[in-house]
């Protein structure tokens, strides 16, 4: 190396330089060479300088050279001024092959015919330093492992770096840029190791990696690329670490195939803490140990490139969707995915996709879709400021969320439709312009211990033939609360609606879900409202400070409330509308501004050992026909009706236990 590009590289160490930049630095002070053609009274041709002993320095002097280099041996082969003074040229071909465990410092490899290969390495570890390729592509194959240092390939077409075979090239400190085509293509079972490397505007994809070919990159950025950042298909692998990919016209990484990750600690870890995984969604068996930073680096083997896997990475200012999987596994770690123009990720097809620690922002479309028979499972996931929706599961697609945020969308937070399965906990899910949760088509939804919060519409909205169960779940400062439009069964469990502005939990017509221990407080029209044909369950609840009813039953709907607690309305406390029916059991009624109990025409509901204290009224019956009344108790109420049973309600009384209310 010479003196002035070690200073360069040495300064490139000292100050983080961002990729290829020293190999522009040096590129651009040879691009003011200007070079002489090699006279009679010239130096000799490069060939006639190689049949020295192994191990010789072979010195080169300043020219351009046009002839074919066979480098057999394991010679070095320098340019004493510097980079760029030398320039080995072919019109057609090959300009240079090397077999050998040689050395070349400082030359520029070029070939016109930009369909062929520039530079050859079919064997050996030889060593490029300071290097140009322009023209044509390099290319390593058999079980070459040669290594570039701060070279340049640009100008090629096809690819860039063109690795087959068993090979492993290396590249460090280099720049890859104007090729028309891959800048680097990995396939057969070849291994390439790119670490601080700068790949820009390339025609097709950044780096391509099929076959069973593996991919290990470090500190680099990819920019600019006409095709995908990354592309992994068929059985191939790849590895990024603190890699940037930006600003390319297709996908920042799309995965079409791959090879499978290994078990993870990591996942299965996760999955003991957290429960999940008892629908089965949790043994997928994504993931691999968490790698370290020689682990696929230096030496590592190629079996440690499992999959594809994105360490510590950054995907920004993508034309097209930032992420894409349609087949095999993929794995996230700590990696940003910002700005893309369509879907933040896509997982589709039969993919499967695992994140840890992960951010995806100002996607423009939906932050992460998730369709076909694709499976993701996602651990501090945040999905934030989306287009359109947060997150939507479609079709066949299993989804699960621990520790996860979805916020901040232009439609839903989190979206559900056909049979897609989601299962999430420790969530928190908001400030979405209409719901924060919607379930439809034959969707299903398992949430718990999570938080729904600032949602323009429902916070949480079960329709068509969805189905959901809810278990500690909080719902707060939205429009509405949870409404259940689904001919299911839905769930909520230990779940509370807070401080919404309409109805906290509407029951659909037909609707039958059951609800234990929740509590309603503070909403707007109603607490819970169940509408016609609805048979819900409600045990052990609490509505409070409704500024309409606490429990409105509508025409035809027969629900069984039993050891619920209603206090502090605006007005009644139970609302049997016209028609209503139920079997109300053990429940408390108080602080209400109208009648506590208000039954509608032709309403029959059976109340059974409830309590109504510290009000006005406790019952009102709009055509004067007393509901059916069990040793229910009235307690410092300034008008009672409870407490001057009817001869009907007497015989009531006498003939209830053999309802039935199952």
């Amino acid at each position: 190396m010479s003196r002035s590009a070690g200073r360069a590289h040495r300064a490139h160490r000292a100050h983080r330089a961002s990729p290829g930049a020293v190999v522009r630095q040096i590129m651009r002070r040879s691009r003011a060479v200007e070079f002489p053609e090699r006279g009679p009274a010239g130096p000799p041709p490069i060939r006639t300088l190689l049949n020295g002993p192994i191990g010789a320095v072979v010195t080169v002097q300043p020219g351009m050279y046009h002839e074919r280099i066979f480098l057999d041996r394991p010679v070095t082969l320098t340019a004493p001024d510097g980079p760029g003074m030398v320039r080995l040229v072919v019109e057609n071909g090959t300009a240079l092959t090397v077999s050998s465990g040689a050395t070349v410092r400082g030359l520029i490899i070029e070939t016109h015919d930009q369909a062929r290969r520039a530079l050859v390495i079919t064997g050996g570890s030889p060593v490029f330093e300071e290097c140009e390729v322009l023209g044509g592509r390099v290319e390593a194959s058999g079980d070459a492992t040669p290594t570039f240092r701060m070279c340049r390939i640009h100008a090629t077409a096809l690819a860039g770096l063109y690795a087959t075979g068993r090979s492993q090239p290396r590249l460090e400190d280099c720049l890859l840029d104007e090729v028309q085509g891959h800048a680097v293509a990995v396939t057969e079972r070849a291994v390439a190791r790119i670490f601080a490397t700068a790949i820009a505007g390339a025609a097709g994809a950044g780096v391509r990696v099929h076959d069973r070919g593996r991919a290990d990159l470090v500190g680099c950025t990819i920019s600019g690329s006409q095709g995908p950042g990354l592309m992994v298909e068929g059985q191939a692998g790849a590895v990024l670490r603190s890699c940037e990919i930006t600003g390319g016209a297709a996908e920042g990484v799309r995965v079409d195939g791959s090879s499978a990750l290994g078990p993870s600690e990591l996942d299965q870890a996760a999955l003991g803490q957290s429960g999940l995984g008892q629908s089965g969604l949790g043994q997928s068996g994504l993931g691999q140990p968490e790698l370290g930073e020689d682990d696929a680096g230096d030496g590592g083997p190629a079996a440690m490139i499992k999959g594809v896997t994105l360490v510590g990475c950054k995907v920004s200012g993508i034309a097209s969707d930032g992420i894409v999987a349609a087949a095999g596994e993929v794995r996230l770690l700590r990696t940003r995915i910002t700005g893309a123009r369509s879907a933040g990720v896509l997982a589709g097809g039969t993919a499967q996709v695992a994140f840890q620690d992960c951010a995806i922002t100002d996607s423009a479309a939906t932050g992460v879709v998730v369709r076909g028979a694709a499976r993701l499972r996602a651990v501090r996931l945040t999905v934030t400021r989306s287009g359109e929706n947060g997150m939507m599961a479609a079709q066949d697609a299993e989804v699960e969320l621990v520790e996860g945020e979805c916020s901040g969308t232009a439609r839903e937070a989190i979206y559900l439709t056909g049979q897609a399965v989601v299962e999430a906990m420790n969530c928190r899910i908001g400030q979405a312009a209409r719901h924060g949760v919607l379930v439809s088509g034959n969707a299903m939804l398992m949430l718990s211990d999570s938080a729904v919060d600032a949602c323009g519409q429902a916070a949480i909205q079960v329709d068509g033939c969805g189905d959901a169960m809810l278990r500690g779940c909080t719902v707060s400062n939205s429009h509405a609360g949870i409404l259940l439009a689904t001919p299911h069964r839905p769930l909520l469990e230990r779940c509370t609606v807070t401080g919404v502005q309409q109805i906290g939990i509407e029951i659909g017509p037909g609707s039958s879900p059951q609800l234990d221990g929740c509590g309603v407080i503070g909403t707007g029209s109603a607490g819970i409202f169940i509408e016609s044909y609805s048979a819900a369950r409600i045990d052990g609840c609490r509505i409070e400070r409704t500024d309409g009813s606490g429990l409105v039953v509508w025409e035809d709907a027969e629900p069984w409330v039993q050891s619920t607690t209603i206090t502090d309305t605006r007005e009644n406390g139970l609302l049997v509308s016209d028609g209503g029916r139920g079997l109300f059991e053990n429940c408390e009624l108080s602080v209400t501004m109208l009648p506590a109990i208000s039954v509608g025409s032709g309403a029959e509901p059976v109340l059974r050992r409830c309590l109504v204290h510290n009000t006005s009224e406790d019952l009102a019956v709009a055509d004067g026909r007393d509901p059916l009344i069990e040793d229910c108790r009235a307690v410092e109420v300034t008008t009672s009706t409870l407490a001057k049973a009817s001869p009907g309600a007497l015989e009531v009384r006498q003939r209830g236990p053999g309802m039935s209310w199952t």
